[in-house]
């Protein structure tokens, strides 16, 4: 079936009706604390009455992408192990939590940049902000492009494998 552009969030909005008001958080309860994340389990009040419980994980301070771009156009990548897979992603662009919740999300992924990649730019530009996983988690991440790199210095994490 075709759906005409725009359509799908249309019918959705108007089969959910005012579902936001209606459904109601309960109960929260911290299940985890930890390092960057805390998990809870919500206890959450659907519009029919029912109680079911749901998933939540708090990223505590937020993050910062880059997108680095060398002189011929070509972009940084990055190759890590990533736990949550069990396996070396294939390439991604260099990313990290902020320090703290007051951080500039421009300061951290020209740290990131540098640590992850060995390079520097005093130009980036931040091109999109985005929630990744809005389902369980209010995680944020604001991505940056980085043009005019110049060598830094790279600064691997303790235990990362780059």
């Amino acid at each position: 079936m075709r759906r005409r552009r725009g359509c799908y969030i249309r019918c959705r909005k108007e089969r959910m009706g005012n579902m936001d008001q209606q459904v109601k958080r309960v109960k929260r309860e911290l299940i985890k604390h930890g390092a960057i994340l805390d998990m809870y389990e919500d206890t959450m009040e659907l519009p029919d009455g029912k109680q079911e419980t749901w998933d939540f994980i708090s990223h505590r301070k937020g993050a910062a992408a880059v997108v680095p771009v060398r002189g011929d156009g070509k972009i940084l990548m990055v190759k890590q192990y990533r736990n949550a897979i069990d396996r070396m992603t294939l390439a991604e662009i260099p990313a990290g939590s902020r320090d703290s919740v007051t951080e500039d999300t421009r300061v951290c992924a020209a740290r990131e940049l540098e640590e992850e990649t060995g390079y520097c730019s005093d130009d980036l530009t931040r091109i999109l902000s985005l929630k990744t996983t809005v389902a369980f988690c209010d995680e944020f991440i604001d991505v940056y492009l980085a043009k005019n790199l110049k060598p830094g210095h790279q600064h691997l994490d303790e235990g990362g494998i780059y």
